[in-house]
């Protein structure tokens, strides 16, 4: 253990933190129940996709030399021998002169190479809404003009074009958003093998917190932090667990941070890692766990207790709830993205003109609620209001942080900064 009143930067905490983390154990779950999680194995396809050839377009399956000549001043009649639509398969070969009218997604019968699409032949519309696309015309349907010319192998989709039968159809730390679902859904896949939601306790702490429903009365505050806190755990893939309010009393705090490492892959407490005589948090993490660091060069979010209890990671994070979903999206949410199986973690920035100045100290690198707008190809952004570390409706509004410099001062307006977006997804 280092010295814990050093104050750390952001870079090294996050670098300590993010050590002690690895992608968490696998298991298998439903394949609708997939979103957002991470692959813990290779996919091979156990067959091609599509597994047969198939028809592109509703029309007719066909020789390509019988209707090299088509047009419409030199149209080609050929004999309709069947119907085959989607979900069956053709129950004769094509031969010279015949055609197959075929409905997309059907396979492409024996003889046939190409498909002409109904809008290059003479075939009416037996498709008007409200009527039975099947017989609602007199036309008679055992022939077909074909006005048009189409080379062989057109509106065809060969077998194994999406994917070939033993290829790697999704490498193991895939993020499973909507299209690899639906690859998993095409190779049959209805378990999925990912790593498993870190469970994240969330554990309020304080005589002066009542419950979100309680009557308000002076000296109290609700519990909007851990509200806000869980949310955002859950927004970023993990598996929260809102503990009840922990009142400050050391007996107590001990009781609940032991119990929560016992069933936790992740342990965040709100309040109590200040200097204050009733911050009880650190406390009890020093005498019954390790600590790593304690406070971090930054504002909001100075005060972090970083370590462990029982040999679950715990982060005690500040009371104040902007400190505190701030040093989360810093250093909380990249563990529970790591634990996950991500190795995507840091949030993307872009550099965007300030138009209002912003506050900033020596010392301490200044995250400022900014709201964002894409401007002649460039971005502006402008504080979300008053930036005390109590007042969340600055969160609200953000769409991300501007990161002032620790090693500068307060940034006037017109001046360029960079922002970390929220809600952008992770780069490298």
């Amino acid at each position: 253990m280092t010295d814990i009143t050093t104050f750390l930067s952001v870079e090294q905490a996050a670098e300590r933190i993010l050590s002690v983390f690895e992608p968490l154990d696998a298991i298998e779950v439903p394949l609708d129940r997939s979103l957002g999680m991470v692959l813990a194995a290779d996919v091979i396809a156990p067959h091609d996709v599509p597994l047969n050839d198939n028809s592109a377009f509703d029309g007719y399956a066909l020789h390509a030399a019988d209707i090299a000549s088509a047009s419409e001043q030199s149209p080609v009649r050929l004999q309709v021998v069947y119907d085959l639509q989607a979900g069956f398969v053709g129950d004769a070969p094509v031969s010279r002169g015949q055609a197959v009218r075929i409905m997309t997604g059907a396979p492409v019968p024996e003889g046939a190479d190409t498909v002409v699409g109904f809008e290059s032949t003479d075939r009416e519309d037996w498709g008007k809404f409200g009527t039975d696309p099947r017989g609602d015309s007199v036309q008679d349907r055992s022939f077909v003009t074909v006005l048009e010319v189409e080379e062989k192998g057109e509106n065809i989709r060969l077998a194994g074009e999406d994917i070939a039968q033993g290829q790697m159809a999704l490498p193991k730390g895939t993020e499973l958003r909507p299209g690899a679902i639906g690859v998993l859904a095409s190779l049959g896949y209805g378990r999925v093998p990912v790593h498993r939601r870190p469970v994240v306790a969330v554990i309020p702490t304080g005589d002066e917190i009542i419950e979100v429903t309680d009557p308000i009365s002076p000296g109290k505050v609700r519990n909007s932090h851990a509200w806000g806190l869980e949310s955002l755990v859950r927004h970023h893939g993990g598996a929260p667990r809102r503990w009840s309010i922990v009142p400050d009393d050391i007996d107590a705090v001990r009781e609940n941070l032991r119990a929560a490492a016992e069933v936790s892959d992740l342990m965040l407490t709100i309040g109590g890692v200040s200097m204050g005589d009733y911050d009880l948090v650190k406390n009890v993490v020093g005498t019954h766990g390790n600590v790593d660091f304690w406070q971090i060069a930054m504002r909001p979010g100075k005060p972090l207790v970083f370590g462990e209890i029982d040999g679950t990671p715990i982060m005690g994070l500040p009371g104040n709830p902007v400190s505190g979903l701030v040093v989360f999206e810093q250093f909380g949410r990249p563990a529970v993205r790591k634990m996950l199986g991500f190795t995507k973690l840091r949030k993307p920035t872009v550099e965007a003109v300030l138009k209002q100045g912003v506050y900033g100290k020596r010392g301490r690198r200044i995250y400022a609620r900014v709201k964002v707008e894409r401007v002649d190809g460039g971005y502006e952004c402008w504080p979300t209001g008053e930036q005390g570390s109590g007042i969340m409706s600055s969160m609200a509004k953000a769409d991300g942080l501007a990161i002032i410099s620790e090693h500068g001062g307060s940034v006037p307006a017109g001046e360029t900064v960079a922002v970390q977006m929220l809600d952008w997804p992770d780069v490298d």
